[in-house]
């Protein structure tokens, strides 16, 4: 695969390794730097000071697709792990079609930026994207919300109004929350899609509808159907195709180009010249964390991280109030049991090693004694945990 990119190369300065994103004139949008990528297991591919081309070839390329723009990046779908890989090969396989999609993943995967993209590299790309969350519309208003109503339908209608479903035609509606919808209104829907039409609250004759429509869950719905709170059969209309978005716990290696992404953008909202780097240590803290909040939460820790930092490099003092006072049980999202033993096993270590070398006064071979472990282990525990000692 080639990819012919532009000669405004030297507008990023003496830069040679790096991530290269391209847009759809193949002109370079963004290149990262290699420091930013040391955690990240990926082969970085070479620049010649002034290239004509980059050739882009499996598996050794940075990036591993190059699509019609940069949307994929620019909204956070990094797919350097197997994880997002296996994401972006779905949504390449499903985006043109017409296929209904369930999208399930937990709070802050992305759900709602995946529906767009999905939207944005199918047929219907022009026509318009209309999202609705479930859980945000009152019981009483969901119906007239959803397909509309007739001027005098009820008290208060003092005009005709389009519902979601109507200013969807032609295009993507995308329903978030989706274990939030009534029986009532899953009836509804389920006639919706076999009909492929509506009658808004007041209407006489119904409404021709096109569109398609895209699901999001952060539930397990397959339980909600066993359990008789969704209906089986709109389940199995819905259910065409399922992408199932991984946590942020489970893409670790992600993180790097994540966090440089994010960077990026805070330095912009900070009204910032030169864009922070981000320090090795710091990059390793980021994958340590267990992300309960998944990607929404690493993006406010990096604004946070971000706004308090005073020099031109986040560090680990930056991020770690991640780690102060947070109970590792606290979360809602409960992190593998093994993860949770090796973290405990590491806190209690470095604190007993901390104590240690308290009482011995600073000399290692006596606190080793202490400890009742042997000297060569003991410096060897220290240099493991040496920024946490420091």
């Amino acid at each position: 695969m080639m990819a012919n990119i532009e000669s405004n190369y030297n507008k990023f300065g003496d830069v040679k390794f790096g991530a290269v994103i391209v847009d759809q004139n193949a002109v370079i949008t963004h290149l990262y730097k290699q420091s930013a990528l040391n955690n990240s297991n990926l082969t970085l591919t070479k620049l010649e000071d002034n290239p004509s081309a980059l050739e882009i070839s499996e598996p050794y390329a940075t990036i591993k697709h190059i699509y019609s723009d940069n949307r994929m990046f620019e909204s956070g779908l990094i797919c350097a792990s197997s994880a997002m890989k296996e994401v972006i090969k779905k949504i390449d396989m499903v985006a043109k079609s017409n296929f209904t999609i369930i999208l399930q993943g937990d709070t802050g995967t992305g759900k709602s930026l995946i529906a767009s993209i999905i939207h944005g590299f199918s047929n219907r790309k022009e026509k318009p994207f209309v999202a609705v969350d479930m859980g945000m519309i009152p019981e009483t208003l969901i119906e007239s919300e959803l397909f509309g109503h007739e001027k005098g339908a009820f008290t208060g209608a003092i005009q005709r109004k389009m519902g979601f479903f109507e200013h969807a035609h032609s295009g993507t509606l995308f329903i978030d929350e989706l274990q939030n919808m009534s029986p009532n209104v899953q009836s509804k829907l389920l006639s919706v899609l076999d009909e492929k039409k509506i009658y808004s609250v007041g209407a006489k004759e119904h409404i021709n509808l096109d569109l398609r429509i895209i699901a999001a869950t952060n539930m397990d719905i397959r339980r909600y159907v066993e359990e008789g709170k969704f209906r089986s059969d709109l389940f199995f209309r819905l259910s065409e195709f399922i992408i199932t978005l991984p946590p942020l716990r489970e893409r670790k290696e992600d993180i790097p180009l994540l966090t440089a992404m994010m960077v990026k953008e805070a330095t912009e909202e900070l009204g910032r010249d030169q864009i922070f780097n981000v320090s090795d240590d710091a990059i390793a803290l980021l994958q340590e964390y267990h992300w309960p909040g998944n990607i929404r939460e690493l993006k406010n820790v990096i604004r946070r991280a971000a706004l308090i930092c005073r020099g031109d490099c986040i560090e680990t003092e930056h991020i770690d109030f991640l780690f102060k006072g947070n109970d590792i049980m606290s979360s809602s999202i409960c992190p593998p049991l093994k993860e949770i033993t090796e973290r405990t096993i590491k806190t209690v270590e470095i604190n007993a090693i901390k104590h240690a070398l308290k009482l011995a006064g600073g000399n290692k071979s006596k606190a080793s004694r202490m400890l009742q472990i042997d000297y060569k282990s003991f410096l060897n525990k220290i240099k493991k945990y040496n920024k946490e000692l420091s």
